[in-house]
Formats: C-alpha cells, sequence, structure tokens
C-alpha cells in the first residue's frame, strides 16, 4: 500500500533512496523529521509503502505529549507546533501566497494556543 508517511519510529528504506534525498533533517527537533523525510523520498520519485506483514507498536507521546509534568508537556507540544510550521516553511512557503502561510500558521498557533490552555488547566 503506498503512503504518505510512515511512522518514524520503524521504516525501512534503500539506501540509495537515503544517498539521494540526504539523511534526516536535524533542524527537526523530535517531531516531523520523518514526516520530512518521506516527504523528500517521494519528491525524489520513490515510493513510500506501508506493508502489514508485522506489527510493531509505538508508543506513542510516551517521548514528550503525554509526559508526566506539565513543564514536560508544554515543552513538547511547544516543539511538535514549531516542527509543523518548519515543515511548512520548508515544502511550501514558495508555493503559495503569503496569505495562505499566514492562514496556514494561524491555525497552527491556534491549535497550539487550545492545546496549551488545556494543558495549564
Amino acid at each position: 500500500h503506498e503512503i504518505d508517511s510512515p511512522v518514524g519510529a520503524f521504516f525501512f528504506l534503500r539506501k540509495s533512496a537515503l544517498n539521494q534525498v540526504g539523511l534526516l533533517d536535524e533542524a527537526f527537533f523530535m517531531y516531523a523529521e520523518d514526516i520530512d523525510l518521506a516527504f523528500r523520498i517521494k519528491k525524489a520519485g520513490w515510493q513510500v509503502m506501508y506493508v502489514p506483514l508485522t506489527t510493531i507498536t509505538h508508543l506513542k507521546g510516551a517521548s514528550g505529549l503525554h509526559a508526566s509534568t506539565k513543564l514536560q508537556r508544554l515543552t513538547t507540544t511547544k516543539n511538535f507546533f514549531s516542527a509543523m510550521k518548519l515543515f511548512y516553511q520548508k515544502h511550501y512557503r514558495k508555493k503559495y501566497l503569503f496569505l495562505i502561510r499566514w492562514l496556514v500558521f494561524l491555525g497552527i498557533d491556534l491549535v497550539k494556543t487550545i492545546k496549551i490552555i488545556k494543558i495549564r488547566l
């Protein structure tokens, strides 16, 4: 099954694809680096496939979004939404007008603010 992006906790890729598109972008901290890599792989003409022959359990959020303290959850929430903005800037900034970018960032910031308020309550 062709997909846009696998869960970054577990995926295989061809060394030749990695050589072509480069490694994980270190500008991303903990979130979206896998999405960015898959995006670049697809853009270079490779396929990103899901093969449901085995099951790997990813404890989503174990590294941050469901952390035990409010400070940890706030920090990881901010990092997550910063990564979403970075991804958009990197791949779509030149494709769309400033107004579209502003609206996308407004949406990201709105959802981030709602999440932060929920954490603080």
